[in-house]
């Protein structure tokens, strides 16, 4: 009687349903047809809501998960350790018309995307407003929040994003209300986190009550970013800084439009900004830019290299209607 290879054919079925269980997945959210209790793996029978279906699903690396165009969400996508560990998982869009919006502005959510602990994550081709106008209770307004705690960031991608209209509901908060923000949390501690790889990518930010992109580290150093990259974006009208960027190394800033930074169009705004402004950076590369119309008092410029940067490099750019460059406390080669 032949003898069958039981530990072979196993070996072949853990492999086959390994292989199954990475296979990359596509699904789809409809606000208008959708519904939660749906696969979502098809147009014809998709997912209705962003809360809490998508933001309590667990991607693998290499999903997409793709808004139905011309739909609009008032309720935010969370996530929380959701990683693609070496393969992006995509949020875009899918149909003909005006790209998926989330509007948040009639919640009292901290922003449209939040983004704790996650990583391999590319956000693209969406709309995110956040204004509460002069009602609600939430001091703190983001289009896009990723924060990290313990944690290291990576490989984040927000491209072709439309984000405007980013302000907290009270008058005369206008400390935080970012376009995308990366915010550690536990700073000044072992458990700190920080970030590597951030892209940000052709993407128009306007109407920002502080500032347009943030990308805070630890004021004392124990932690860095590492490669944020700044290209092609148009980011004007906000209250504070196009970029603002502490302890990071390798910094590109290249082909963006920034203008009227330092903005007071709204009461909520901050009302001084310069276009770029980081303090202890290395390895930063700002070129091809065009930067007009800071305003402000004090330090409001083009540029501002504040204290100790090293190795920056600022070529061909082209700045009008306000200071070009300020340079403070510099420390840098």
């Amino acid at each position: 009687m032949k003898q069958i290879n039981i530990t072979g054919i196993m070996g072949v079925c853990a492999l086959m349903t390994s292989a199954m269980t990475l296979q990359a997945m596509t699904y789809y959210v409809d606000n208008s047809i959708g519904n939660d209790s749906n696969a979502g793996t098809s147009p014809s029978a998709p997912w209705r809501s962003l809360w809490p279906k998508v933001s309590q699903f667990t991607p693998n690396g290499g999903d997409q998960i793709l808004l139905k165009c011309g739909d609009t969400w008032g309720w935010p996508l969370i996530w929380n350790h959701v990683d693609g560990n070496g393969k992006s998982i995509l949020v875009g869009s899918y149909g003909a018309g005006a790209p998926p919006k989330i509007d948040v502005s009639a919640q009292d959510y901290l922003g449209c995307i939040m983004l704790t602990n996650c990583s391999y994550i590319t956000i693209s081709n969406l709309a995110l407003t956040a204004d509460s106008k002069t009602s609600g209770v939430q001091p703190h307004r983001y289009g896009v929040q990723v924060v990290a705690t313990n944690y290291t960031s990576q490989y984040m991608q927000f491209e072709n994003l439309a984000i405007n209209d980013i302000y907290p509901s009270l008058l005369g908060t206008q400390s935080d209300g970012q376009g995308i923000g990366f915010v550690p949390l536990g700073l000044h501690t072992a458990k700190s986190g920080t970030f590597a790889h951030l892209w940000v990518l052709n993407n128009c930010i306007s109407d920002i009550a502080d500032c347009g992109i943030y990308a805070l580290n630890d004021w004392w150093g124990s932690t860095i970013t590492t490669d944020i990259r700044l290209i092609s974006n148009t980011i004007t009208n906000v209250g504070k800084n196009a970029f603002f960027g502490t302890f990071a190394d390798s910094v590109y800033i290249a082909n963006n439009d920034f203008e009227w930074c330092g903005s007071t169009s709204d009461p909520r705004q901050a009302g001084r900004g310069s276009t770029f402004w980081y303090q202890n950076c290395r390895n930063v590369v700002a070129e091809n830019n065009f930067l007009a119309h800071s305003r402000g008092s004090q330090d409001s410029s083009g540029l501002h290299i504040d204290n100790s940067n090293t190795q920056v490099l600022y070529q061909n750019n082209v700045s009008g209607k306000g200071a070009a460059l300020y340079a403070g406390g510099l420390g840098f080669g």
